[in-house]
Parts: structure tokens; sequence; C-alpha cells
């Protein structure tokens, strides 16, 4: 291959893509490792607040049973059909399979919820998660430029 740096493959591809966005947004060159770990751990300490939220006030299936959620559940069944009931079966029998996994089903008993229950708490927050996904990468980018410019604000005044 070479040193073009064009002609690289696949798992790096991503990382110059990165690092070129957060260049992009001031952040130097020597804090992008840093600022890579900062926005992992910024979405991996998301995604359990919108487990507890989903768990407790059930977004999207709050929004199901809303009267605008039943009417596009019907518009849904009659343009797919039976297909989209077999669906909706299909991934109703799955999420109940999956609680009841060996490894996983001591989380729901330990969260109070069925393995039914739970889930579909987690296939609604993966939901969620994903609909907000430009909004928390918004919050964590503002949060990680905050921090570096105090950090070298700081550093041209010692």
């Amino acid at each position: 291959m070479g040193d073009d740096p064009s002609q690289e493959k696949f798992p790096w591809s991503w990382l110059r893509s990165i690092e070129k966005r957060l260049l992009g947004y001031g952040i130097q060159k020597r804090d992008i490792p840093e600022a890579v770990l900062l926005m992992n751990l910024g979405f991996y300490s998301i995604y359990p607040g919108i487990f507890f939220v989903c768990s407790k006030v059930r977004p999207l299936r709050r929004l199901a049973s809303h009267p605008v959620g039943i009417s596009v559940r019907r518009e849904a069944k009659i343009q797919c059909g039976e297909r989209y009931e077999r669906l909706e079966q299909y991934f109703l029998s799955k999420a109940e399979q999956f609680g009841n996994l060996r490894f996983i089903k001591p989380l729901p008993r330990m969260l109070g919820q069925s393995a039914k229950e739970f889930s579909l708490t987690l296939a609604e927050t993966m939901a969620v998660y994903n609909i907000t996904f430009p909004f928390w990468v918004w919050i964590i980018i503002i949060g990680i430029k905050k921090r570096f410019q105090l950090k070298h604000a700081h550093d041209h005044d010692l």
C-alpha cells in the first residue's frame, strides 16, 4: 500500500475523519486522543440515563398508544397487511426470548421487570438514543471544546 494515506483501508479511515472534524472544532492535534476518549465516555454515560428514562416513562410505547400513534399503526397495517402483524409478533417474541437468556435473565429481576419488559425497554432505549444522537453529539462536542479552551487558557496563564 505504501505511505499514501488515501489508500488506507477500513479500520483507520474513520479515525482520520474524526481527527479532521475535531481539528475543525479547534481542538489541537495533541489533544485528539483525549478528546476521542471523552467523546466515547460521554456517549457511553448517556446510554444508562436513557435506559432509566425509558424504563420509567416508556416514551415510544406511550406515543404508540396515543391517538396519533394508533392511527400511524393502523395505516401501517393497511399498507403492509399481514406482514406488519407478523413482524410485530416476531419482534415481541424475540424480545421475550432475549430477556430469558441465561446471562440476561438476572438483569430484569434486579430491575424489577419482566424479561419481555426489559427487552422492550432495551429496544426503546436504542431507538431513543439513535433518534437523539445528533443532539448528544452536539452537547458532547461543546463540552469537549470548552474543556480544551479552559485547559489551554490555563496553560497560557502559567
